[in-house]
């Protein structure tokens, strides 16, 4: 990954993130992300032409105050409650501005363990930023290579409570979701100018997975992923990924993980290494589930995942 300016490397953030200005008619944005356009509903022409008076007032518009939370309008009309992180650049009068998405009041008996997920999600995000921008910093191209794996394995994990946030206190995972959140994060990560084609083929959207199943899934779905974005398209303008569920039925959960690169064959000698088949092979045991190639064009794995 190239170095890249600040208002590119706001763009491209996977979390909520503007790069913001002071002036006489109040707070402008300079840039937004496609994580604020979602957040907040509101279009990225919308935010750079109206400014913050879009979101509320001046009295919850980012100001010296490092973190602090604020109420602010959705374009549905509804209550944003946020956690809103700023922190100027040096030599300007810019600041640059994360916004999370902080929980509305929970019923009693759920508030511990919700304002638990709630303050994890805000850590993983806190992180995630914290890699982002310190792998634009880096010129040396392995070092920026590790820290974006590493980003996409926090990823993971934050998809992961984002959606038992959103969902209640269940403890299960919508799987089809779960894993349609987590490539398209993974496509923002390993293929900015949108030459893969990824999809999530889940004839039954209601799959639920237990969350201690679900993440170690994710992961292994995840190794898999980065690896096809890495190895199976070079030296050519496009391609597919393809993720297909199916069960549970009378058995396990089955995921296909697959492309239509050249397939592993020929890069055997290290395809321990490229893979990560290490950290597959633990996780797939850690679940009692297995991973294993398939022939075919490209490469092709089926994932088994015991709902027990």
């Amino acid at each position: 990954m190239e170095n890249l300016p600040l208002p590119e490397a706001v763009r491209v953030a996977p979390v909520p993130m503007a790069l913001c200005a002071h002036g006489r008619e109040g707070v402008s944005f300079v840039c937004v992300n496609d994580a604020m356009v979602r957040l907040t509903g509101h279009s990225a022409a919308e935010l750079l032409t109206d400014g913050w008076a879009l979101l509320g007032n001046e009295t919850d518009s980012p100001g010296a105050d490092a973190v602090r939370d604020v109420v602010l309008r959705h374009r549905n009309g509804g209550a944003l409650p946020c956690r809103l992180h700023a922190a100027p650049v040096p030599g300007s009068d810019l600041l640059v501005v994360q916004l999370v998405e902080t929980p509305h009041a929970p019923a009693p008996d759920a508030t511990l363990l919700r304002d638990f997920r709630h303050r994890v999600m805000n850590h993983l995000q806190f992180i995630q930023s914290v890699i982002h921008m310190q792998s634009l910093r880096i010129e040396s191209e392995p070092t920026q290579d590790a820290l974006r794996d590493l980003g996409a394995r926090i990823d993971a994990l934050a998809v992961v409570y984002r959606q038992l946030y959103a969902t209640g206190t269940d403890g299960r995972i919508e799987l089809a979701e779960y894993l349609g959140q987590l490539v398209a994060n993974l496509s923002s990560f390993y293929d900015r100018e949108g030459r893969i084609t990824v999809s999530v083929d889940a004839p039954d959207s209601s799959l639920l997975l237990p969350v201690e199943r679900a993440f170690p899934l994710g992961l292994i779905v995840t190794e898999l992923v980065v690896n096809s974005f890495k190895h199976a398209f070079r030296g050519r303008s496009g391609g597919t990924i393809r993720i297909a569920l199916s069960g549970p039925g009378a058995g396990p959960i089955v995921v296909l993980v697959e492309d239509d690169g050249p397939g592993v064959a020929d890069a055997a000698p290290t395809v321990g290494k490229r893979l990560g088949l290490t950290l597959i092979r633990s996780l797939a045991n850690q679940i009692g589930g297995t991973v294993a190639p398939e022939p075919g064009r490209g490469a092709r794995f089926v994932i088994t995942v015991p709902l027990a």
